[in-house]
């Protein structure tokens, strides 16, 4: 390797560092500037921020920044430049901090996810956990920010006598590549469903109050696909896996997984709304990030002793 160039995974690794180090300078800046009514709660917000940035920033560097095979100056060099390159972007937006906040987190996401995804039969498991962690901890962040984004929306809609909508984005049906198969196509955060059942349709005498469908190439403890339920928020931060019992037996049989929920306990009452006429059922639940469970998923790392480990 030249001695100022950087590998493909070391790029990534810059960005990623970059990326962290402008949202930290963003977060100080923002947890001074904060005012209006909003400002206890934000100037809360923007402290937890920046030093859960911080910290996450020193553990990164610590491991990438001087490892064996890295020039660290040359690295060092190259988080500079791209941070600076990201706060100028940021102060050109001129919009609501809020939303711009909230692109660079899911941009730094979408970088944590490609670099797990593409290098990690490079990188050891201590770096994959690392990552890991780094991503679950800014879905917790990216959650808080839409959050106050939406109590925002919701004051301005009810100071106009709008509807307040509570979903951020519904979950979108495109047309089945296999009608004969199952009816309809979701993709939910990279996560693929095939629905075999639209809400309100009946399976096996049944009225579906959610749709229904599995998540492909996949396998459960039953031996089939995972089994999915569909609320209607594209956008949710969590899945929620509720682990199903057979009534008969008592023993564990199989999970259903709950998508686009906005929270644990909507997830938890709509399963219970399904099976209100049944009995035995319910074994306990798992909730994760979806970002998470989407690593699981596409990593066939899925397995019910790994959800209830988690």
């Amino acid at each position: 390797m030249e001695e100022n160039i950087l590998s493909p995974d070391q790029e990534k690794q810059v960005e990623i560092a970059a990326r962290l180090f402008a949202l930290y300078d963003l977060y100080w800046m923002n947890h001074w500037q904060a005012s209006g009514i909003s400002f206890f709660g934000d100037h809360d917000f923007f402290k937890e921020a920046y030093e859960l940035t911080q910290g996450q920033l020193d553990s990164f560097m610590e491991r990438f920044a001087f490892a064996d095979n890295t020039n660290t100056n040359v690295f060092l060099s190259y988080v500079m430049n791209k941070k600076t390159y990201f706060e100028y972007y940021f102060m050109l937006q001129n919009g609501d901090v809020w939303s711009s906040l909230l692109d660079s987190e899911i941009a730094l996401n979408v970088f944590i996810d490609d670099l797990i995804l593409n290098a990690k039969d490079k990188l050891s498991q201590g770096s994959i956990n690392l990552l890991a962690d780094i991503s679950d901890k800014r879905e917790s962040l990216i959650y808080k920010i839409k959050r106050r984004m939406f109590k925002d929306r919701v004051a301005n809609r009810k100071a106009h006598k709008v509807s307040v909508e509570y979903s951020f984005f519904p979950i979108v049906y495109s047309e089945s590549k296999d009608p004969k198969k199952y009816k309809a196509y979701v993709q939910f955060q990279g996560i693929p469903v095939h629905v075999e059942f639209m809400a309100g349709e009946k399976r096996r005498g049944h009225d579906m109050l959610y749709s229904y469908g599995e998540i492909p190439n996949t396998e459960g403890f039953d031996g089939d696909c995972l089994d999915v339920y569909l609320g209607n928020n594209l956008d949710s931060l969590i899945v929620v896996v509720i682990h199903q019992n057979n009534p008969d037996t008592g023993e564990y049989d199989e999970d259903k997984v709950m998508l686009g929920f906005d929270s644990v306990e909507e997830a938890l009452k709509a399963y219970g709304n399904q099976y209100s006429s049944k009995e035995g059922f319910f074994g306990g639940y798992t909730e994760v990030s979806t970002s998470t469970f989407w690593r699981w998923v596409t990593e066939g790392r899925y397995n019910k002793k790994q959800m209830g480990s988690r």
